[in-house]
């Protein structure tokens, strides 16, 4: 909507998260584009109260088949060179581009295509495979999971299949789910439903309406904010994630005046959800990879009176001087 807002003249400038239909206003003389990598981070997010995925073995073998390369190659290389890091994305708290990033989903050896550690770790919950080579449990089934987003945004559609290919691989069904545009959130993840199961701890609501969610979370200038979407009985926490001495460190993290000491805080609290140090209930948030903000604006407007920025204020934070050309 916002790409075809700037090309019909309604709006001057826009700001949007990457899709294919950017590349049309990038060849248009009638166009300036440009991006940088901002405070937006894609990830696979998995419910916690599902049967296969309440299990660390199956979160992990999900977290080794992910081949993050092949996506990064696949879509996002082609289109930002190396803006992005070829590895991917292994942090939720800190990204790429900031100082006191760690990739933590990295470093245990996630995200990079290791089938035989995806496969050992799924068959230590049980599972076995079955004459179709998908691995099956003899009490909770066949290892078959949906996967959805906003249908219609073609390069997360590319995403999800791209990764669907990955784990069959590994032998792991994905059956992809989505829903069209913005309703998405509203009727799958962040549905009432949904955030009662995970506000009870799956003592109530629906506790089956999603499995995997992928869509990309929006940050800020300070990585605390992020903390909401664990938090036990938030509304932002559709994963079903709640853990005491999670919740305890949060706090110390925002109330740490200390630079140095604030960053090594969130660092900490990132490998709660990204990897298994903290415990069994880790690995719930596969990060894919940090997400460029791109600016587009109409010739109609001056060049100089615009200044993008995903890091500061974005690119507004010079409106007084925005002019039209003459």
């Amino acid at each position: 909507a916002q790409i075809n807002a700037l090309k019909a003249q309604e709006a001057q400038i826009i700001m949007t998260q990457p899709q294919l239909a950017f590349e049309e206003l990038s060849s248009s003389a009638d166009f300036t584009v440009a991006s940088s990598a901002g405070p937006v981070f894609e990830h696979w997010g998995l419910n916690l109260n599902n049967a296969h995925l309440a299990k660390l073995g199956v979160r992990e073998g999900l977290a080794f088949a992910m081949n993050k390369a092949e996506v990064m190659a696949g879509l996002y290389t082609p289109l930002f060179g190396d803006t992005l890091p070829a590895e991917g994305l292994g942090n939720t708290y800190w990204l790429s581009n900031q100082s006191t990033y760690e990739n933590h989903a990295g470093d245990a050896g996630y995200g990079a295509g290791d089938v035989d550690s995806a496969k050992a770790a799924i068959e230590g919950e049980g599972y076995a495979l079955n004459a179709d080579g998908i691995y099956e449990h003899p009490e909770d089934g066949v290892l078959s999971l949906r996967v959805g987003t906003t249908g219609g945004n073609r390069l997360r559609e590319i995403q999800e299949e791209l990764i669907q290919a990955q784990m069959k691989e590994a032998g792991i069904e994905i059956v992809i789910d989505n829903v069209e545009g913005g309703a998405y959130f509203g009727e799958i993840p962040f549905s009432e439903g949904s955030i009662e199961c995970s506000t009870s701890g799956g003592a109530s609501g629906n506790c089956d309406i999603w499995d995997i969610t992928q869509f990309a979370w929006v940050g800020g200038p300070w990585p605390g904010g992020q903390s909401a979407s664990y938090r036990a009985g938030g509304e932002n926490n559709p994963y079903g994630f709640a853990n005491d001495a999670f919740e305890a460190r949060a706090d110390e993290c925002d109330a740490t005046v200390d630079d140095t000491e604030r960053a090594a805080c969130y660092n900490e609290l990132d490998t709660f959800v990204t990897t298994a140090d903290q415990g069994d209930d880790g690995v719930f948030m596969l990060p894919i990879t940090q997400k460029p903000s791109f600016y587009g604006f109409t010739s109609k407007l001056s060049q100089a009176g615009i200044a993008p920025d995903a890091q500061g204020a974005g690119p507004l934070t010079n409106v007084a001087d925005f002019q039209f050309a003459s």
